[in-house]
């Protein structure tokens, strides 16, 4: 005949298979857990470099339309002195025109006339 303290070392050992059973099953959401765990930070990751990659390209968009209208001025500005330097020709060429006119004038009325000294 088997002792008492036998009898509860083989109800033990029957359940023996049924802990394994449950330490493997804690164990496999353990690694689950851990497994949602990391793939969760590795797309935190991907999304904030996303994120900054997005950032860095709108901070180049920005920075070439700066750039852009930088060029802009400076061309429009370029075109202003072009039409500036050729207006004061125009007018400088306006002038010196006008002079000589009033020379020609000048000239004209104190040159002596030729009709009066002719020999009649």
């Amino acid at each position: 005949m088997e002792t008492s303290s036998g009898i509860g070392f083989l109800r033990l050992w029957a359940f023996a298979p049924a802990l394994d059973l449950l330490s493997l099953a804690a164990k496999q959401q353990q690694n689950k857990q851990q497994q949602q765990q990391q793939q969760q930070q590795e797309q935190k990751l991907q999304q904030e470099q996303q994120q900054q990659e997005e950032q860095q390209q709108q901070q180049q968009q920005e920075e070439e339309e700066e750039q852009q209208q930088e060029q802009k001025l400076q061309q429009e500005q370029q075109q202003q002195e072009e039409q500036q330097h050729k207006e004061q020709q125009q007018q400088q060429q306006q002038e010196e025109e006008e002079q000589q006119e009033k020379q020609q004038q000048q000239q004209q009325e104190t040159a002596p006339d030729a009709s009066a000294s002719t020999p009649l």
